[in-house]
């Protein structure tokens, strides 16, 4: 054991649902290189009130700037139901479309999400779909 094998021992999170969802959510929020409060807040509410969403959200921050996505996409799989990955697919998009359209580095990160949780487009077609519907202002306000 090295000197420091200890603290980088504590610095290892562990990968549970709640932790992979907001994860996932700050990977897509930053990946346009920066990460606003504005961004972090709605996807902390989605947890609940309280002091554990704050401190989840900063353990995800924190792990998303130390590991590689691809990294996290693998290890985060293999914790995940088809369930909780259509679900946390279907959240992202919320975060894709927050600004209101869909840029080129967006949706590579959401099919990079896609090709390694291992969903075909005939999950995630429809969760896009109604993610654009969804977005789509121009249907109610004419």
């Amino acid at each position: 054991m090295g000197l420091f094998d200890a603290f980088n021992k504590s610095n290892k999170v562990r990968l549970t649902t709640p932790f992979i969802f907001v994860a996932s959510m700050i990977y897509m929020s930053t990946v346009d290189g920066h990460l606003d409060e504005s961004e972090v807040m709605p996807i902390l509410n989605l947890l609940g009130t309280g002091h554990a969403p704050i401190v989840l959200g900063r353990q995800a921050i924190l792990y998303s700037q130390r590991t590689p996505v691809a990294q996290f996409i693998q290890e985060a799989g293999a914790q995940l139901d088809a369930n909780q990955k259509a679900c946390i697919l279907a959240n992202m998009l919320d975060v894709l479309f927050g600004d209101g359209y869909a840029d080129h580095a967006e949706r590579q990160l959401f099919e990079q999400f896609c090709t390694g949780w291992g969903v075909d487009e005939s999950v995630s077609g429809p969760l896009i779909r109604a993610a654009v519907t969804k977005n789509n202002r121009s249907i109610i306000l004419g």
